[in-house]
């Protein structure tokens, strides 16, 4: 590798759970960073590279980001918009106000019999062009930039937006329906903390390291197709609604980003600490796309 080509690009890891696309970005910086400490001693006082990730996960999801060095990041706005698939696993019976285990505990309600039946029967309504309002805990922008989920966690009040968006659920598959699992509800005071260990510590206790056991709150396992724009949390919630049933999200992981799939061409986490490995996957996707003929895409 030329240690001294200044690198443009489009990569993509699989972000862990428990923490944020910042942190990652973060990762990413310090790495870039000691890298050119090591090869050009004169750019160690400088921001060695522009960054910026397409497609913002929650602190609580994990799989696929993308990510864009120095030119590369002019390239990330079409990930907004591009397709996506998520595998999403949702718990029956409880219900908090950030629609994960994590908020705090709003609703619970008995559970009706028939409930994996009628979940089949409702699923084929979610498909299609459909109208979903944003959810409390989310990454819209309001107020000149600030994110709604930012609102959310600090418990401060403010105007959601009202109106419904239009959004493009292409697939619904159900994986899986059962009683037994390792989830566990965690209701709690929200507090208002940004701390990273604290929430990774909290995703991790999600679920328990028991063998799976029978539970009181059955859960759901989908795969998720979908256009750009669409809410996760605000399809359970409605899918909820139409059990009659609270709901609430245990996992989220997204396992496709435009052509990006994860474990096929994303880097591990855990390989991002080596800047040989980020230059091997940016020129790596630079060959795909070649392959895929992406014409308006420039580097």
């Amino acid at each position: 590798m030329a240690k001294k080509i200044k690198v443009h690009g489009l990569f993509a890891t699989n972000k862990p759970r428990g923490m944020s696309c910042a942190k990652v970005l973060e990762l990413i910086d310090k790495v870039s960073r000691a890298h050119a400490a090591s090869t050009r001693i004169e750019m160690t006082r400088r921001k060695v590279v522009k960054l910026g990730c397409g497609g913002a996960l929650d602190d609580i999801a994990a799989g696929v980001l993308v990510v864009g060095v120095n030119d590369g990041a002019k390239e990330l706005k079409r990930f907004t918009k591009c397709d996506k698939t998520y595998e999403v696993t949702t718990m029956l019976g409880f219900q908090s106000d950030a629609l994960d285990v994590r908020g705090q505990h709003a609703e619970k309600k008995p559970l009706p019999s028939g409930l994996e039946e009628k979940l089949r029967a409702i699923l084929p309504k979610f498909v299609g062009v459909i109208r979903q309002l944003p959810p409390k805990y989310t990454a819209v922008n309001i107020d000149e930039g600030t994110r709604l989920h930012e609102y959310g966690r600090k418990q401060i009040e403010v105007t959601r937006p009202s109106e419904p968006r239009f959004v493009r659920i292409d697939r619904l598959e159900l994986l899986d329906y059962t009683t037994r699992h390792n989830y566990k509800p965690i209701m709690r005071k929200r507090e208002d903390s940004d701390d990273v260990d604290a929430i990774s510590d909290e995703s991790k206790a999600l679920v328990s390291s028991k063998s799976p056991s029978e539970s009181p709150y059955p859960i759901f396992k989908l795969k998720v197709e979908c256009g750009g724009g669409a809410f996760i949390r605000s399809l359970i919630r409605d899918i909820g609604k139409q059990l009659d049933t609270p709901v609430s999200l245990v996992d989220l992981v997204r396992t496709r980003e435009a052509e990006f799939v994860l474990g096929e061409n994303t880097m591990r986490f855990e390989d991002l600490d080596d800047f040989d490995n980020i230059y091997k996957a940016i020129n790596d996707h630079i060959r795909l796309i070649r392959k895929l003929d992406y014409g308006d895409f420039k580097l």
